[in-house]
């Protein structure tokens, strides 16, 4: 559906946005390098192989991001990380020196930690996609300084070119400016939540619980997982 254009997609929440972005995401690291479709005895990858990286606002939608990610990139040569706070740095470079990264999932201020540090080798000479899921989220939480000086630490376009996808469940007025700063003119739009629509799909079930005072919270949440 997105080719080679660069994109924006407005899509209820629970409507399938992650494999949106994921399938056409490796068809482009695929076609450009059709050696990693297959995956070898003997491979090595570096952590300076980076050819996509996938910004999500909060952690738990990184790992989710990168299970399904490793899912679809089960045997080809694909290596998928993981870079979002809360977690070791440490460990999380040993693991991608060690095994290589071509696909790099991660929150804002992890992963603009990671390409600053001149010592982490972490590196995206060959990008071939930028993703920004929850594009509305990630402004609403104060991210785009990040986001913009993640942008400014990739090749710069004129000498790579890459594909960049904005997938949010809502379109206002700062994501339009973020679209207008990140995305080529020519970018492609697929809207498919209507005018008047709820931006998350009605068989995504959502439950509030009311939690007075933080020593509730732990309670809470056993509760939760015990039904």
């Amino acid at each position: 559906m997105f080719a080679d254009m660069p994109s924006v997609a407005q899509a209820r929440t629970g409507t399938g946005k992650t494999l949106g972005f994921l399938v056409p995401t490796i068809q482009n690291i695929l076609r450009k390098s059709p050696e990693l479709a297959h995956r070898k005895r003997y491979s090595r990858a570096r952590a300076s192989d980076i050819r996509a990286i996938i910004i999500s606002p909060t952690r738990e939608l990184a790992e989710q991001i990168a299970v399904e990610a490793e899912k679809l990139c089960d045997n080809t040569d694909l290596r998928v990380q993981v870079a979002v706070g809360g977690n070791s740095k440490r460990s999380m470079l040993q693991k991608t020196i060690r095994e290589g990264c071509h696909i790099l999932v991660g929150t804002p201020g992890r992963l603009q930690d990671l390409l600053s540090d001149p010592y982490s080798g972490v590196r995206a000479p060959n990008l071939t996609t930028l993703v920004l899921d929850e594009a509305d989220r990630l402004l609403d939480d104060g991210f785009s300084k990040d986001v913009e000086a993640i942008q400014d630490l990739l090749p710069d376009r004129q000498e790579v070119d890459r594909q960049t996808l904005l997938f949010s469940a809502t379109m206002p007025r700062e994501v339009m400016r973020l679209v207008r700063q990140t995305l080529k003119p020519d970018f492609h739009f697929v809207q498919a939540v209507k005018e008047g629509d709820l931006a998350t799909h009605e068989k995504v079930p959502q439950h509030i619980v009311v939690t007075p005072g933080m020593e509730n919270f732990m309670p809470a949440l056993l509760e939760l997982a015990k039904r």
